[in-house]
């Protein structure tokens, strides 16, 4: 679904080229107020004329670093199917930031510092289907910090997966169908059933304080985030299936502590808590595409039906209330021409249509992970691993909404 996969792609990126811009700028940051203190105490009383120009950007004092940035871009020349290399490769013209790295050490001697070596290190951004970003600091035996981001999007619309194959030649007769003014074209499916455009946000951070302490604690954040339109295919809606658009974000918050406790040499005893939350949040309408005709005030309508090598008939309609016109099993008129100048026929008002579907049904989990660890060898000649661990559930589902409005002949 071209349209649909362009759109969201658009508005996919940006936001998360923000974000990570955010995050790189952050580094890069973290790096400037440590150097503005040694910036501004190397700025001259006067400027000469012989003086050299200030440095933007100066290494801090104490501290040695070394940066490298590797950028260029990709140009892409495709002949045949955008939707199949988009599925297979999705590789598109433009320029990137292929690699990005930051270190910054403290030199010996150098004892007062927020942090004795950072490094940073990203790469795909820019618009590459696949990109992350990492940073690691740590002071000494204060503390460690790692944090990580990864993103990648998957694009997905191999044609014949789900497709009913329709053949051509299918229509609808306009006006009577002994003596039709047109006729409205059975549309083939030019396009998977199972077409998506998903994005994948993963971001992990962890931190250790006093690490080589007998006692020493933990706690981390995972977050894992899966979103993007769908097309779900043969849901059963009044009389017909439907294709439907889906828009779904399922995401998974994990939080995690522990205690860890070094009674001797080479045992540690550790207590975790890790509580993950997920949060499944899907909508879904009619596929849009699929409004062919409307009813006499300009609503847009569903036929449904939509794998059907029969075009929709005479069979989708209450021919009782159809007065005038149905006269018999050959002679009835299902669409009329659209005298307002639309582009779309009218249908019968007694015939089988939906004009609006609209279902959510969000669901939450919350799951509880209590952990005792055992690690030993401080026995001679003995090595001992021991877990437990105890988990509980709340699965529920806060509200459920489905609203279907048109009609059903059945």
């Amino acid at each position: 679904m071209v349209k649909m996969s362009r759109l969201y792609r658009q508005a996919e990126a940006e936001p998360v080229i923000k974000g990570l811009r955010c995050l790189a700028g952050g580094v890069a940051g973290l790096a400037l107020l440590l150097a503005a203190g040694t910036a501004a105490a190397q700025a001259p009383a006067t400027a000469g004329a012989n003086q050299e120009p200030l440095a933007l950007v100066t290494v801090p004092e104490g501290y040695s670093s070394h940066q490298t940035i590797d950028v260029g871009g990709h140009a892409s020349s495709i002949t045949g199917s955008q939707a199949m290399y988009s599925t297979m490769v999705n590789q598109q013209s433009g320029p990137r930031v292929l690699g990005h790295t930051f270190e910054m050490h403290a030199l010996p001697g150098n004892k007062h510092t927020w942090v004795d070596s950072l490094s940073a290190s990203d790469a795909g951004f820019g618009g590459d289907p696949y990109d992350f970003a990492k940073l690691n600091f740590a002071k000494g035996k204060l503390y460690e910090f790692s944090g990580l981001f990864r993103r990648n999007r998957q694009y997905f619309d191999y044609d014949l997966l789900g497709n009913p194959n329709i053949a051509d030649g299918r229509s609808i007769p306009i006006g009577p169908s002994t003596a039709p003014t047109g006729s409205l074209v059975w549309p083939r499916v030019n396009q998977s059933a199972e077409t998506f455009n998903t994005v994948r946000r993963m971001t992990d951070t962890d931190v250790r304080i006093l690490p080589l302490e007998k006692f020493s604690f933990t706690a981390g954040y995972s977050q894992n985030i899966f979103q993007g339109p769908t097309l779900s295919p043969s849901y059963s809606i009044l009389t017909y299936d439907a294709l439907l658009q889906q828009y779904q974000r399922n995401s998974t918050d994990d939080f995690r502590g522990s205690i860890i406790w070094k009674p001797v040499e080479r045992t540690t005893i550790e207590f975790a808590e890790q509580v993950t939350h997920y949060k499944g949040d899907s909508y879904f309408t009619l596929n849009p595409r699929g409004n062919l005709v409307q009813e006499a005030d300009g609503t847009p309508v569903y036929l449904g039906n939509w794998d059907s090598q029969t075009a929709y008939g005479i069979s989708a309609c209450n021919t009782a209330s159809m007065g005038s016109a149905y006269t018999s099993s050959s002679n009835y008129t299902l669409l009329s021409s659209n005298a307002t100048g639309g582009t779309r026929p009218i249908i019968n008002a007694a015939c089988s249509v939906v004009t609006r579907y609209t279902r959510t049904q969000p669901t939450r989990i919350l799951t509880p992970t209590e952990t005792l660890r055992l690690q030993s060898s401080s026995i001679k000649n003995i090595a001992m691993n021991g877990q437990i661990s105890y988990t509980r559930a709340n699965m529920n589902m806060p509200s459920y909404y489905e609203n279907v409005q048109g009609l059903g002949v059945g």
